[in-house]
Parts: structure tokens; sequence; C-alpha cells
């Protein structure tokens, strides 16, 4: 499921044509140091991506604190993903699984 989601989110953006990728970010909100509520300028984003989906060779995982400027960790982290996916699919020459 979580390969059809970047898939599907991504658009063919980044698209990896003969590799399966699974990805899930995640974006959650700060609690106030009170504890009555959240901030609304503080978010910690990850991201989680492992490849090729059906027999994994890596699993990579990627976490801001406190991003400006955005609130979703797609928004912050796909790229990054993106690159350090096509570099260790090149460098360690994994073959392709589609």
């Amino acid at each position: 499921m979580l390969t059809h989601v970047f898939e599907a989110y991504d658009n063919g953006t980044h698209k990896f044509d003969h590799y399966s990728v699974a990805t899930k970010t995640g974006t959650a909100q700060v609690a106030m140091d009170n504890g009555k509520g959240y901030y609304t300028d503080r978010n910690m984003h990850s991201f989680f991506g492992y490849f090729p989906s059906y027999n994994p060779k890596f699993i990579v995982f990627l976490y801001v604190k406190y991003p400006k400027g955005v609130i979703y960790s797609s928004q912050t982290l796909i790229p990054p993903f993106v690159n350090i996916t096509k570099f260790l699919l090149n460098y360690y020459d994994v073959p392709p699984d589609r």
C-alpha cells in the first residue's frame, strides 16, 4: 500500500521507472509548554521510505524539527529523500525490480 501512495502522491515528478519505492510521511503539531493546545507555527516532519518495496535493501528515515514556512512533511522531505534514494540505488548498483 505504501508503494502505491508514493506513486499516486508523487504524480510522476520523482518517478522511479524501474524501482518500487514505499514511503510514509508524518507531520505533527508541537504541544505548548503549558499543555494547553498546540503552537500554530511549530511542526515536526518525518519521512520514512524503503526500497525496493518488495525486497528492501535500504531504509531511509528523515526528520525535521520546526521547519520554516511549510506545514507538511511532503513539502520539505520528498526532494532530499528522492536524492538519497537515487544515490543509493546507483552507488550500490541495485538491480531494478520492475
